[in-house]
């Protein structure tokens, strides 16, 4: 080895080789901090590329589960609206049959006169629903002052009958059953979100 190492000297001269020692040190140096610097960056590349497809993951994840729990709680509003359709329909049925056995079991009698109509009915032209239903032939605003009247006594005052109060009840409690149940269905909608 230091037959080679003599020769080199002799070739090149000592200053010479000193320096191509140095030059081919540097060299080395320079080659090995690249690939260890290049290492590294390839190392951090990777962890990057892994963690973000890590995170595209989770976030598709997390949007199919959130499509997912939308579609079920869409398919359960419908399933609500429908029940909350068809227990209205029924009670519609309900409510016909009610209203026909009340026209049979009342006797038409006036039961209510002009000054109390007046308290229950909205003023005449005021577009406000709620006014006792006319009974058939007598026209709804038959007196003056009234909105809907069941009739007309022959001294003029306006009446409403026994059937038309129990008819008004009957359905002042259907509005009720049909608020209350789509409150109570709009509540088990709320309670799927939980």
């Amino acid at each position: 080895m230091t037959d080679l190492f003599n020769r080199a000297i002799s070739f090149v001269g000592v200053s010479q080789f000193f320096w191509l020692v140095a030059a081919l040190f540097f060299s080395l140096g320079l080659l090995t901090g690249g690939w260890s610097v290049a290492l590294q960056k390839n190392v951090q590349i990777a962890t990057l590329e892994r963690n973000a497809a890590e995170v595209r993951a989770d976030a598709n994840a997390a949007v199919t589960a959130a499509l997912q729990k939308a579609r079920e709680i869409e398919s359960a509003g419908d399933a609500l609206a429908q029940k909350q359709l068809a227990l209205e329909a029924e009670n519609a049925k309900i409510a016909k049959e009610r209203d026909n056995a009340i026209r049979k079991s009342t006797t038409g009698r006036p039961c209510l006169a002009a000054d109390a109509l007046r308290l229950l009915n909205p003023p005449a032209g005021s577009g406000v629903r709620g006014s006792l239903p006319a009974p058939a032939g007598i026209p709804a605003d038959a007196a003056a002052g009234t909105a809907a009247n069941s009739g007309v006594l022959a001294d003029g005052a306006a009446w409403a009958t026994d059937t038309d109060v129990a008819l008004w009840a009957g359905s002042a409690r259907d509005f009720y059953d049909t608020c209350r149940g789509r409150i109570e269905s709009l509540r088990q909608f709320y309670e799927l979100e939980k």
